[in-house]
């Protein structure tokens, strides 16, 4: 399944009712998730580094090759770790945008 070994992160729970919790609890050991709980500010400064980071940089790479005189050669040159590396820019940067602005102090951390 979808959540099977998944990594699923509870935040906060001493702020949620305690019934909301244990729902929540047994609906993703229901599904085989493994579940870790922690403040909401660990999580997003710890997902500064492994998620936001990463699509900084990507973004960061695409956009200086795009800014190039002659972009298209730049990309037919390009192997598998250019195609690696600047996947996660492919991702809607409007999304991105208000992870950016919401975490704002732990990406620049970050970087």
């Amino acid at each position: 399944g979808l959540y099977e070994n998944a990594l699923v992160i509870l935040c906060d729970l001493e702020d949620s009712g305690t019934e909301q919790v244990e729902i929540a609890k047994e609906i993703f050991l229901g599904v085989k998730a493994r579940l870790i709980k922690m403040k909401s500010s660990e999580h997003d400064a710890h997902v500064a580094y492994i998620s936001h980071l990463p699509h900084v940089l990507s973004y960061a790479l695409a956009n200086s090759v795009l800014k190039q005189n002659d972009p298209e050669m730049i990309l037919s040159l390009a192997g598998g770790g250019f195609r690696d590396m600047s996947r996660l820019s492919k991702s809607s940067p409007l999304m991105w945008k208000d992870i950016f602005k919401q975490n704002r102090d732990n990406v620049l951390e970050a970087i």
